[in-house]
């Protein structure tokens, strides 16, 4: 788009096919995170069935928890209460959560983000980021916000990375990681997320990414 910001074409395939019994075949045993990013998920059809049940199945086991949401205009612009309302299913299910400052106010129904981020630090109990483009991102913990200053990120890089550091790990670690190890995470990701955006399109950037980022 002529304003720098990224637009979206949706081609569905097999990714809406994905259904209840595949997912239960998955042994969670084999990992420590799981990460609910899709956008496609809230629509009507097997994936959204499965989604949902793979979540109720995560919620039995000792597994990390990480969601966002992945709004996207198109695809709910007749039916937003439909995603607002299986958002919430997994803000309050998850450990941690991302949004952009557009779903922090979707989500909440707040006129601001100042308020709707009042409203996530007192309705969810999960670890959330924020991301708020040129400002950086807002790190939610604990019923405190701190700002981790960065240029525009890509998304699903900065979560990728934010994911990747805390395998690092084990699961009593990620859910005891101070607000300093946290802050670190963040930053880290905005690196991440940033470097994805000097080059034209996430697989492109891919080749470029190392852990010299986080240096």
């Amino acid at each position: 788009m002529e304003n720098g910001e990224r637009d979206f074409y949706f081609n569905r395939g097999a990714d809406g096919q994905l259904s209840r019994q595949e997912v239960d075949s998955i042994d969670l045993d084999e990992f420590s995170i799981i990460h609910f990013g899709s956008a496609t998920a809230f629509l009507p059809g097997p994936l959204q069935v499965a989604y949902q049940g793979l979540l109720q199945k995560a919620l039995k086991k000792d597994v990390f928890i990480s969601f966002d949401p992945n709004y996207r205009h198109l695809l709910f612009k007749n039916n937003t209460q439909s995603f607002i309302d299986q958002s919430w299913n997994f803000l309050n299910s998850c450990h941690f959560f991302k949004l952009s400052d557009e779903e922090a106010i979707l989500v909440t129904g707040a006129l601001t983000l100042k308020d709707a981020v009042d409203i996530l630090l007192k309705k969810a109990r999960a670890i959330f980021a924020i991301t708020l483009g040129k400002d950086g991102t807002l790190l939610g913990l604990d019923g405190k916000t701190e700002i981790i200053k960065s240029i525009p990120v890509r998304g699903d890089a900065f979560v990728g990375a934010v994911l990747y550091q805390l395998s690092q790990y084990s699961l009593n670690e990620m859910k005891q990681l101070s607000i300093d190890g946290w802050k670190k995470v963040i930053a880290n990701g905005n690196r991440a997320g940033a470097r994805t955006c000097e080059y034209l399109g996430a697989m492109e950037a891919f080749k470029h990414l190392s852990n010299d980022i986080f240096k």
